[in-house]
């Protein structure tokens, strides 16, 4: 999912129904442009058209793309991949959910998409404050891996990031406490969710048979 700062501001704009033309007199871009990267946004699905009249040109954001716009402090680049696979795996697990309790779940309502990362916060609830070089290199992780669990504990806003010139530290948030504090870390990511939020389990089954992604 290759999004541009431009990209973000459209779907921010895109909260109210906007048309290319409306695009282009608040982004300072051509018309065409504006059209082109709506066309990507509804490829992705994070804006569709919208009426009131048949071929108004008006867009919205849809709900995928006000989550997405919700990560927009945390989206890079280099993670593009890996930001479009956390987002996917947030809305699975919500529509999974959704299914077992009478209320809708959501994928903001979603705090953890792999085993990896629960232990991962462990270890810094243990540690504090840790560059991920300080994390993989006492038991021999790949470097490149740990950097990537670290990226789904931002995502999901229990880590916090601190960039200088040193490189990068992380530490765990206030809600990274209260998911430990609150879940026991037992069983499939899928069923760590389910304990936070207060999902009864489901027994014999894994992330792998509902998600394949484990």
């Amino acid at each position: 999912m290759q999004l541009s700062d431009i990209d973000f501001d459209i779907l921010e704009l895109c909260t109210q129904r906007q048309t290319p033309a409306n695009l282009s007199a608040h982004l300072d871009k051509s018309k065409s442009y504006m059209a082109s990267e709506l066309s990507k946004l509804r490829e992705y699905d994070l804006a569709e058209q919208v009426g009131p009249a048949e071929r108004s040109g008006m867009s919205t954001t849809t709900d995928l793309g006000e989550f997405v716009l919700s990560k927009r402090s945390i989206y890079e680049h280099a993670q593009a991949e890996l930001f479009e696979q956390l987002v996917d795996t947030a809305v699975e697990y919500a529509g999974t959910l959704s299914q077992e309790t009478d209320d809708e779940i959501t994928p903001d309502e979603i705090i953890i998409s792999s085993n990896e990362g629960y232990e991962m916060l462990d270890t810094l609830d243990r540690t504090g404050r840790s560059t991920p070089r300080e994390i993989a290199d006492p038991e021999g992780r790949n470097l490149f891996a740990v950097r990537g669990v670290l990226y789904e504990l931002l995502f999901f806003g229990l880590v916090d990031r601190e960039i200088s010139e040193d490189g990068e530290e992380y530490r765990i948030t206030e809600l990274g406490h209260r998911v430990l504090e609150e879940t026991s870390g037992t069983g499939s990511a899928l069923d760590i969710n389910r304990e936070w939020l207060g999902i009864p389990k489901r027994d014999g089954e894994s992330a792998q048979e509902v998600l394949g992604n484990e």
